[in-house]
């Protein structure tokens, strides 16, 4: 057989001398065939047997995280000063620094008029109001001199459990894409005009939430290839306190698997543990046994996290199966509404009654519940009989 170039959405075919005319009606989606009889129930057989209905695919991801952050903080700074010279003890781990504190009590010596008091006391303020746990200290005069300590302990511990589980039907061998986010705007250049007066300002826009994209495609004997991207971002913060640039949490994941129907596979997770020491001390006086630890802060830092996506593949292969799917998923958020308000009708069912007049999906009755689960056995395909089929053109 040999295929010939015709109009566009049409191909001429001619088999053991015979010649048709296909061509495609989209409008329709039909095909008009012109040709002799024989033909035209050579091919009218064929596509009926290709023109049956598509299975589809439900995927239903698990996306679980959990993290757990300990955080302890333990420190002591001494401050001396006097007419003869001024000794003292400052971390940078520390959130009350001792610099600071002292400034604030040195204000209340200064006229009320000075500047430099007011800013001094807003020093000591802003430093005790970012300031965790237990923070203590007093001072008294020695000789001609001031003394002064601080004391800061703190222990934080902070656990979140992190579950999202997007889902979407699609056909076989068709590419979905599920997104619920944001759109974050972002800088991307910045030009100034004349006089630097009126800048002009590009801007980029970042979808933010949760992705899934995914191609399913069923395989003989019940499985499903899956072609997917599972992406989870959110907005971490400013990348610092003087810039406008944002920084970026992102959990992505790209892979091709193959599961059985109705199974939970796992499509990769990440197992992670972070451990920071960080000791300031007096070299010498913070190493002593005991006493040591009035010359040094410790602070101490864990954080765990366990990240897991999992997936489940389902072949909706019937009529029955997805009105019984349906009615399943509308039962589950018919109930979650009556819970919030048991003595009010669920505005679920309100809106289906008033706005689209129709009722609410319901299982086949069929006598037994209806139950999405693999079969492990797919439904006996009729084979098409071997016939002289002519080729089609482009």
């Amino acid at each position: 057989a040999e295929a010939e170039g015709g109009a566009i959405g049409s191909s001429t075919v001619t088999a053991t001398g015979q010649r048709a005319t296909i061509a495609r009606f989209p409008g329709a989606n039909a095909l008009v065939i012109s040709g002799p009889a024989d033909m035209q129930r050579t091919l009218a057989d064929v596509i009926r047997r290709l023109d049956v209905r598509r299975q589809q695919v439900l995927i239903e991801a698990i996306v679980v995280e959990l993290s757990d952050n300990a955080v302890r903080e333990l420190g002591v700074q001494w401050l001396y000063g006097g007419e003869n010279g001024v000794g003292l003890t400052n971390y940078t781990d520390n959130a009350t620094p001792l610099v600071k504190m002292a400034g604030g009590a040195y204000a209340g010596q200064l006229d009320e008029d000075d500047p430099l008091r007011e800013q001094l006391q807003t020093l000591a303020l802003n430093s005790l109001v970012g300031a965790n746990g237990f923070v203590g200290g007093g001072g008294f005069e020695v000789g001609d001199g001031l003394f002064g300590f601080i004391i800061n302990a703190a222990k934080t511990d902070k656990g979140s459990n992190l579950l999202q589980t997007p889902s979407i039907m699609t056909l076989d061998n068709e590419e979905a894409t599920f997104l619920v986010g944001q759109e974050v705007p972002i800088t991307t250049g910045q030009t100034l005009l004349d006089g630097n007066s009126n800048p002009f300002t590009t801007t980029d826009r970042k979808d933010i939430g949760v992705r899934l994209t995914v191609r399913p495609q069923i395989n003989a004997g019940g499985s499903i290839t899956l072609t997917l991207r599972q992406e989870v971002s959110a907005i971490n913060g400013g990348l610092t306190s003087s810039t406008t640039d944002l920084v970026f949490d992102k959990r992505e994941l790209q892979t091709t698997l193959v599961v059985d129907d109705g199974d939970i596979a796992v499509a990769g997770g990440l197992l992670d543990q972070n451990d920071i020491i960080q000791a300031d001390k007096i070299p010498g006086l913070g190493d002593l046994p005991g006493v040591g630890a009035l010359f040094r802060s410790n602070s101490r830092q864990r954080g765990r996290t366990n990240l897991m996506v999992f997936l489940r593949p389902t072949i909706i292969r019937t009529r029955e199966e997805a009105q019984g799917l349906a009615a399943d998923r509308w039962g589950y958020i018919r109930d979650q509404q009556q819970a919030v308000q048991p003595d009010r009708e669920p505005s679920l069912d309100a809106l289906v009654r008033d706005y689209m007049r129709t009722q609410a999906p319901a299982a086949p009755a069929t006598g037994e519940p209806m139950v999405i689960a693999p079969t492990g056995v797919t439904a006996p395909v009729a084979p098409v009989e071997a016939a002289p089929l002519p080729s089609a053109g482009h």
